[in-house]
């Protein structure tokens, strides 16, 4: 299977995790989590969150995302990799209405 075959799986597996750990979700450029300082600068608008699956900030548990997770490792293992390294984050993004990431 691949991911896109479970976006409805991931999706509810995101809601589920959105609704009951909504304050686990940090503003975008914030410095929470240790990098990506200046991503705030990009964002205008409302609200940028982002909940991080892998890497900087993640939980050393599956038990947040699991299928999520499974189909990461299985699907873009390399990625994963990089992110567990310290090359980047995998993440979970909420926009709020009227937010743009601008170029």
């Amino acid at each position: 299977t691949t991911l896109e075959q479970n976006w409805e799986s991931i999706v509810k597996e995101y809601k589920k995790l959105a609704s009951h750990n909504l304050q686990s979700f940090s503003d975008v450029g914030s410095g929470e989590r240790g990098s990506g300082h200046d991503d705030h600068k990009v964002v205008t608008g409302t609200s940028w969150k982002e909940y991080v699956l892998f890497g900087t900030g993640a939980k050393n548990s599956d038990a947040d995302a699991p299928l999520t997770k499974g189909l990461l490792r299985k699907h873009v293992p390399d990625v994963v990799s990089l992110a567990e390294q310290g090359g980047g984050e995998v993440i979970f993004s909420r926009l709020a209405p009227k937010t743009r990431i601008e170029a």
